[in-house]
């Protein structure tokens, strides 16, 4: 129920998310989606337990429209920017494509661990959780680039330099 109406505000969100993610970093903005998604997930399931409308409804749209927003309005420009121009393509390409094929067995792992009767809801929140806190842990240690010129993206900084350039 909540599903549709956060869609759809979430296209809305992402160029204010882009925007904020230009003043303060990639890195912030993206862990805060999805780490968001994390707890949101586990709050959208615990509701749906419940089953109040109203309630799957509103976490549904803060899921998918707010924190779900930040953190994939900013995919294409924080993975593009870990890559110098020669592999940038091929290595968002490859990278994001093993993810979801990897991610795509996520539906038939919850089903199993919902059980028979779909009732396990918490067992499927821990494993959402843990889903999400593999992109948050990658993020944390990756390179942020916001303020790295174009063509020195996917560079290394030289020996003692910093390794952003200056504001």
């Amino acid at each position: 129920m909540g599903e549709r109406p956060g869609q759809h505000r979430g296209p809305g969100g992402h160029p204010l998310w882009a925007t904020l993610s230009d003043r303060i970093g990639r890195r912030p903005v993206f862990i805060f989606g999805t780490a968001g998604c994390a707890v949101l997930m586990v709050a959208y399931l615990w509701v749906i337990s419940l089953g109040g409308y109203a309630l799957i409804f509103i976490v549904g749209v803060l899921l998918l429209g707010v924190v779900g927003s930040a953190a994939n309005g900013l995919q294409p420009a924080f993975y593009g920017e870990m890559f110098s121009t020669p592999v940038r393509l091929s290595g968002v390409a490859i990278g994001t494509q093993i993810g979801y094929a990897i991610a795509g067995f996520s539906a038939t792992f919850a089903a199993s661990i919902a059980g028979p009767d779909g009732t396990n809801w918490q067992g499927v929140a821990v494993l959402a959780a843990v889903l999400c806190a593999i992109p948050v842990i990658a993020a944390a240690t990756a390179r942020e680039t916001y303020r790295i010129p174009t063509e020195r993206l996917g560079m290394k900084p030289a020996k003692g330099a910093p390794a952003e350039a200056p504001a």
